[in-house]
């Protein structure tokens, strides 16, 4: 918990993460006081709270993508009170191997296909629709089967892994949608195979 006396110095309006690496620990009692001060606030300050949860989600929505996709310099930014600066040097090999890889991601930043299927908002919100309207159409019980379980998960991990979470401007921001990308291609499936069934059936009855 923080303090009152450091939020100056702690708090940045333009961080998601304002004040993360403050180590005073706290207790429950301490914790519900907090809730009950942001859930106060809220009710006083309601627009700011809607503002805010809107410009924080609003970049899952994005089809805008920033460039460069990647950064094969990543690695380079590490701590080195952790790590050795020499841990962040490629051999040769693998030093003209991530400028090529760079290269070809920079490449896909101005196709403009490719950049509906590397941008937020295809991974958070458009394929998500595609399943949850497809689930939610009236279909027979028998059709539908347990196939609206898998949306369960879906919803869980846009929810509570991209909604509560932040939008990073830098590479490691997509780490949230992985659930999301690892498991949409099945999804997918299922629900073209859903559709191709009906398709089936429409056309049996007609020859009937």
């Amino acid at each position: 918990m923080i303090d009152i006396k450091t939020v100056d110095e702690k708090y940045d309006p333009i961080n998601a993460d304002p004040i993360k690496g403050y180590e005073d620990k706290t207790n429950v009692k301490e914790f519900k006081n907090y809730l009950l001060s942001w859930y106060q606030e809220g009710l006083r300050h309601p627009k700011t709270y809607f503002a805010a949860f809107n410009a924080m989600v609003s970049g899952w929505f994005s089809f805008t993508e920033y460039i460069p996709l990647t950064n094969m310099e990543w690695h380079s930014q590490l701590n080195t009170k952790l790590m050795p600066e020499s841990s962040a040097i490629r051999p040769k090999f693998f030093n003209s191997s991530s400028k090529i890889v760079q290269e070809v991601f920079d490449n896909l930043y101005y196709n403009s296909i490719f950049q509906i299927f590397l941008s937020y908002a295809f991974y958070a919100a458009l394929m998500p629709g595609f399943i949850v309207a497809t689930i939610c159409r009236k279909w027979d019980v028998r059709k539908l089967k347990y196939y609206w379980i898998m949306v369960i998960p879906l919803i869980l991990s846009i929810v509570l892994g991209c909604w509560l979470s932040p939008v990073s401007i830098a590479l490691e921001g997509k780490r949230y949608l992985y659930p999301v990308i690892y498991t949409i291609p099945f999804m997918i499936g299922i629900c073209f195979s859903m559709y191709q069934d009906q398709i089936m059936e429409n056309n049996n009855s007609k020859k009937r």
